[in-house]
């Protein structure tokens, strides 16, 4: 590969990572939130909503108390935006790169 093609990837690649990394704190925070009001028995359950939330997958949790579940579908708001910004953002960059 020529040295263009490889540093476009590599940039790439670091920006993927970089917006993987930022999505799953925003995860984090919530179901820290989400353990922290009680809404949760566990991290583990608390994580594995937030993620499904997030991902506007919208699992449900039988055990999520339901004065908190409007923050779950503000999350799923939350995350259906910042994924598609980090789309457009991926985007733009590789547009970019190539023009």
């Amino acid at each position: 590969p020529n040295e263009f093609g490889l540093r476009a990837a590599t940039l790439m690649g670091t920006y993927g990572v970089l917006l993987f990394a930022l999505h799953f704190v925003e995860i984090f925070v919530f179901a820290a939130f989400f353990r922290t009001v009680g809404a949760m028995h566990s991290m583990e359950e608390a994580l594995y909503y937030s993620a499904s939330c997030y991902a506007t997958l919208g699992a449900a949790a039988e055990s999520f108390a339901e004065e908190w579940r409007l923050v779950g579908a503000l999350e799923a708001l939350i995350g259906f935006v910042l994924i598609g910004w980090s789309t457009a953002f991926m985007v733009r960059t590789l547009r970019k790169i190539i023009d």
